[in-house]
């Protein structure tokens, strides 16, 4: 830790990378540090296993640095080596609750650690998954709102948060493998047949939000834990063959594609 003298302050201090992360990152100046208690601005997971690679991480975004505001995404990993299932889990609070950050905590941890251990994995499964996510949000925002929370609308204007969970099943075999993808919101999944060149021509979207124009645009509302709509859990089946890459993000990243 350092502070700068007097003829230096205001110079903000060369930021840290890896890569060439654009000149908004270099030109965006942090915000004072949080006085309450709010996530790392960083986190990241990674393994490497029976010819399989996984890469999480999580970075608080350019304007939330820069207004002090928390990093709002999470994600939950989990492998069960009995039923030989990964789980992956990206959830992206909604920016315009105050505590959204808290949502997709617990929705990314309460998600993955329950679909790693299910008995069998179909639509009425995650029906139920989500549901109990969201019955656990709607408890969380009950117990941190200082005002009157009864159900899941209440709820939402202290915290919510989209998720998206894909499930691949075998992963110890070789192989394709197929599993699952079940999404609420605009969090996003992408399955790439060839990963050669910058052309990002080879990705394939899996679970694209549904638009009324029938286009695939970004739209600033959208759906979200905790429910308040049944019909806006999205299920879908994924194949995956051996060399493809699958990701699994937020809108942050999405949108790019």
């Amino acid at each position: 830790m350092t502070r700068s003298s007097d003829e230096t302050r205001g110079v903000a201090p060369e930021p840290f990378t890896i890569g060439d992360p654009g000149r908004a990152y270099a030109e965006t100046r942090s915000g004072a540090p949080s006085d309450g208690s709010n996530p790392s601005d960083t986190v990241c997971d990674a393994f490497d296993w029976a010819g399989w690679s996984v890469r999480a991480a999580s970075v608080r975004g350019l304007s939330h640095r820069q207004f002090s505001e928390p990093r709002q995404d999470d994600f939950g990993i989990r492998y069960s080596r009995n039923l030989d299932r990964l789980v992956l889990v990206v959830c992206d609070g909604v920016g315009s609750a105050a505590l959204s950050h808290k949502a997709a905590s617990l929705a990314a941890d309460h998600l993955a650690a329950s679909v790693v251990v299910a008995e069998s994995i179909d639509e009425a499964y995650f029906s139920e998954a989500f549901h109990l996510a969201s019955d656990a949000i709607v408890d969380l925002a009950r117990s941190l709102s200082s005002g009157h929370v009864e159900d899941a609308h209440d709820a939402r204007r202290e915290m919510a948060t989209t998720a998206h969970v894909v499930v691949l099943e075998g992963l110890s075999r070789p192989g394709s493998w197929s599993g699952v993808s079940a999404s609420v919101g605009d969090s996003t999944a992408w399955r790439a047949s060839a990963l050669q060149g910058a052309s990002f021509d080879s990705f394939h979207q899996i679970n694209a939000p549904a638009h009324p124009d029938g286009h695939q645009l970004a739209s600033t509302s959208t759906s979200s834990l905790p429910l308040v709509d049944t019909g806006s859990i999205k299920i879908e089946h994924v194949e995956l063959g051996a060399g493809q890459l699958l990701l699994v993000c937020s809108d942050g990243a999405s949108d790019a594609f």
